[in-house]
C-alpha cells in the first residue's frame, strides 16, 4: 500500500502580517490536508500526518541527533556523527520515517481514553 506522510504545520506569527491573513493561510492547509486525504482514501493510499512538533529539520536522519538550528540555516552538519544535512530534505526524510513509524505502532487516535474504538471522519462526513 502506497503512503503519504505529511507534517500538519502553522504559519509561524511573525511571517504573517494580520489575523485575516493567518486564517487565510490555516484554511488553506487545512483544505490541502483535507483534499489530501480524500485523494488518498480514492486511490487506495494511506495519509499519515505528523505531529506538529515532531523536530523533522532539526533531527538528524543518520543518528537520529536533534542539533540546535536558527531558521536560516538551510544546510547544517550532525555534531554527533559528522553528516551533512539539506534542511528541507532532512525535514522530508524524516516526516516519511516518523509517518512509517506511526502506522507501525498503530494510530493513536483511533482509541479513546478509556481505549474503546471511536468512528473515524471520512471524507464524505461533513464536519
Amino acid at each position: 500500500m502506497d503512503r503519504v506522510s505529511f507534517w500538519k504545520s502553522t504559519p509561524r506569527t511573525r511571517l504573517v502580517k494580520t489575523k485575516l491573513a493567518k486564517s487565510f493561510s490555516d484554511a488553506a492547509h487545512g483544505l490541502f490536508a483535507r483534499m489530501l486525504v480524500y485523494k488518498g482514501l480514492w486511490y487506495g493510499c494511506q495519509v499519515v500526518k505528523v505531529d506538529r512538533f515532531f523536530a523533522s529539520s532539526k533531527t538528524c536522519f543518520d543518528c537520529g541527533h536533534k542539533q540546535p538550528l536558527e531558521l536560516s540555516d538551510r544546510r547544517w552538519s550532525c555534531s554527533h556523527c559528522g553528516s551533512e544535512h539539506d534542511r528541507d530534505i532532512n525535514a522530508a526524510r524524516n516526516n516519511l520515517r516518523e509517518g512509517l513509524r506511526t502506522v507501525a505502532v498503530g494510530h493513536t487516535e483511533t482509541l479513546t481514553a478509556c481505549g474503546e474504538g471511536v468512528r473515524l471522519a471520512t471524507a464524505s462526513d461533513p464536519r
